[in-house]
């Protein structure tokens, strides 16, 4: 085959078709257990394609017509829950049959990731203990266990919905940079035009002054932990960036003269937490403030401890000019 027939082939569209219905069918009684949830699989199913017959129309669309099946003016309640129940059908076809869906529909939505097994009941393809796994290594790198696994759902389900494949370990950088690119202009389109006023009602019941600017924010700490993940686990060979509020203090974590095998630990423990986005930067100063003044007192009360396995807190204080645990000779304790 030429060059050019290769250039051809790889620039055609996607084909993005409707499944038959008996296609569908077979899928949902295969992987639904309940009837219920079966018979609401189908109905979406029929009311998704009796309103696009053509399946390329409804990625035309505008997009507030995509993110609500209703109109939401008239009728809020049935505008949410009818964008959430075509998303499974939209899962499906993105997984099952490699149908890619863009970002500003994912973006927009709120609906079940593909690793939610409630939902979707090992029917899509993922590899949910490969995720499962990378929730733990996650957790290793520092996250909490909640946290972790938060963090992973979002981009790593949109990022296999956006492919159209269900594979974890096709995941590269590219991917990661067209979800940031894609969360750019999506925020963009929130400043002028707040299409998730339905999904993002505020608990408090207090309005959002800056809607667009929270989204941004979660949805950049939830692409960083990815790219945290992907990298340490070896499936992409770029570090995240480091955090663009980190300043100097970041590079002097402590004194000199700590011994080598507590500056190691107390250094990786800092910068774990400013590079997954635990805490916030000020937060993390703080810790780092309080590692930096116990290695001074060690370095004037116990300069033979040298590791911190040595350390418990019956360690007696020692000076030169009084007994031991003598207050008054001794520099205080950070752990008063």
């Amino acid at each position: 085959m030429t060059s050019a027939a290769l250039t051809i082939v790889a620039a055609r569209p996607p084909v993005r078709e409707h499944v038959d219905r008996m296609t569908y069918r077979a899928w949902v009684w295969q992987h639904m257990p309940s009837a219920t949830v079966r018979s609401a699989r189908m109905r979406a199913f029929d009311d998704f394609t009796d309103r696009w017959p053509r399946l390329g129309d409804g990625f035309q669309a505008p997009l507030r017509q995509r993110l609500f099946e209703r109109d939401v003016q008239t009728d809020c309640s049935a505008g949410l829950a009818d964008a959430t129940v075509t998303m499974p059908y939209l899962s499906y076809l993105s997984l099952v049959h490699g149908v890619g869906l863009d970002y500003p529909l994912l973006l927009g939505r709120q609906f079940a990731s593909p690793f939610t097994v409630a939902v979707h009941q090992r029917g899509l393809g993922v590899d949910l203990d490969l995720f499962d796994s990378n929730v733990s290594r996650l957790i290793q790198l520092g996250y909490s266990p909640k946290g972790a696994k938060n963090h992973l759902l979002w981009p790593l389900g949109r990022m296999l919905l956006h492919r159209g494949d269900p594979d974890l370990t096709a995941l590269t950088l590219t991917d990661l940079e067209d979800l940031r690119r894609g969360v750019d202009e999506f925020t963009a389109l929130l400043r002028e035009d707040h299409v998730r006023e339905l999904f993002a009602r505020p608990r408090t019941g207090q309005p959002n002054p800056d809607p667009a600017g929270s989204y941004f924010n979660t949805a950049i700490a939830r692409i960083h932990a990815a790219h945290v993940l992907l990298f340490h686990i070896g499936q992409i060979n770029v570090p995240a960036p480091g955090r663009i509020d980190r300043t100097n203090w970041a590079d002097n974590v402590l004194p000199a003269g700590v011994p080598p095998k507590i500056r190691a630990v107390m250094e990786r423990y800092v910068r774990l937490h400013l590079d997954a986005n635990l805490d916030r930067p000020e937060t993390v100063r703080h810790a780092r403030d309080a590692l930096r003044r116990l290695t001074q007192w060690l370095a004037a009360a116990h300069p033979e401890i040298t590791t911190l396995a040595e350390l418990r807190r019956s360690t007696p204080k020692r000076s030169s000019s009084g007994p031991a645990n003598s207050p008054a000779n001794t520099p205080a304790s950070p752990w008063r």
